[in-house]
Parts: C-alpha cells; structure tokens; sequence
C-alpha cells in the first residue's frame, strides 16, 4: 500500500505542510505502525526524555520535553 496516494486536493496540503516544517516521513511511518506501536515508541521516547533530565538535573517540563524530542529528530 502506498501511503501517498492522495486525492487531487490533498498533495497541496502535504506540500504545505511540508513547507510549514512538518516530516511528512515521520508521520508516513507512524502511519504504518499499529496504535500499540505507536504508544511503545512514545513511552520508549518518553522515557529516553526522562533519562536526559534526570541527568542534567533538571526539572519535567513540557518545553524541554519537545526541545529534546526534537533533537533527537535532528540527530537520526
């Protein structure tokens, strides 16, 4: 199955997307897992996350939470 086969109106709003800063490929492939997947590798980053703060000594936060995610984005 191909994910990316749209209706005609949709590749406008993928590519906007895409030009908004969205990973159209992160999202192509949670799209292929199953939610329970899904909801192992978020506690699997979730837990990374954890790790991080706890070693730098710093306090749960929302912001920092999303700043590391998206390092580890940047770093794959």
């Amino acid at each position: 199955m191909k994910l990316r086969q749209r209706q005609s109106a949709e590749p406008d709003a993928w590519k906007e997307a895409e030009a908004y800063g969205c990973d159209i490929a992160l999202l192509e492939e949670n799209f292929r897992m199953t939610p329970k997947q899904r909801i192992q590798a978020h506690r699997s980053a979730l837990a990374l996350v954890e790790k991080l703060e706890e070693a730098m000594g710093r306090p749960h936060d929302k912001e920092t939470v999303i700043q590391l995610i998206a390092l580890k984005k940047k770093a794959k």
